[in-house]
């Protein structure tokens, strides 16, 4: 369930849900609602931002199939070997 919450802050970030939920940030909102910290909100939308061209860990990661530790470190290797 938390790696389903984390992959929709994306989107509440972009469409600013969580002003309409009266939070006073995306961060606030996650930390009420699921107990995430500031560190892991940031986490998921670097992460989100770096695998948009890539469909397969885009969607993997917005649907919560792999959790967005396994994305980031897979994305740091992967610019490593160019």
């Amino acid at each position: 369930a938390r790696r389903k919450f984390l992959g929709t802050l994306p989107e509440v970030a972009r469409r600013e849900l969580w002003r309409a939920h009266g939070f006073g940030s995306v961060c606030h909102f996650a930390a009420v609602l699921a107990g995430v910290s500031e560190e892991q909100v940031r986490l998921v939308l670097r992460t989100e931002k770096r695998v948009v061209d890539m469909p397969k860990l885009h969607q993997a990661l917005v649907t919560g199939k792999i959790s967005v530790n396994k994305i980031a470190k897979v994305r740091i290797r992967q610019n490593s070997l160019y």
